[in-house]
């Protein structure tokens, strides 16, 4: 019998599938000129999302920001390392449109991010204060308002959205 901290593993992995399935659909809904249901997939995608970190706190798997730095860094190093180099090989090679996304996620990779705010956090600071910027297209983050194009994709930089 499955213990309840896989059977919360097993409903993170729904609802977290489930909240990026109805952002897709609103997007889709959206492009299709119907807000009215892009904004009620939205919501339910909001809905999962709360779930999801109910199930991440009751699996006790958050920890301090220090730790949570740590975990995010390897698990980033692992993707870029790992995880994303045979997909897009593999995706070039079959002449795959997910080539395109999984290149820039390669690209993308946070740890070194992730490795500087895990070494302020280690200093006992925080990152400087300053704008964080989101390209919607690729994902890349830049630290401060973005100039030019986005490195990755080659969007322009007035595409990028402000993280709050």
């Amino acid at each position: 019998m499955p213990t309840i901290d896989e059977h919360l593993a097993t409903a993170l992995a729904d609802e977290s599938q489930s909240y990026f399935k109805f952002m897709a659909y609103a997007r889709k809904a959206e492009q299709e000129c119907l807000p009215q249901i892009a904004k009620l997939f939205r919501a339910a995608a909001a809905a999962k999302a709360i779930q999801a970190l109910e199930n991440f706190e009751n699996m006790r798997v958050v920890g301090t920001t220090l730790q949570n730095l740590e975990a995010a860094e390897t698990g980033q190093s692992h993707l870029f390392k790992e995880v994303y180099p045979p997909m897009v090989e593999q995706a070039t090679a079959e002449g795959h449109k997910a080539r395109t996304m999984l290149g820039y996620a390669w690209t993308l990779a946070a740890a070194p991010y992730f490795r500087q705010a895990l070494d302020a956090t280690k200093a006992g600071k925080d990152l400087p204060e300053g704008e964080l910027y989101l390209c919607p297209y690729c994902g890349h983050i830049e630290f401060g308002v973005p100039q030019g194009k986005c490195p990755v994709c080659g969007e322009p930089a007035e595409y990028y959205r402000k993280v709050a």
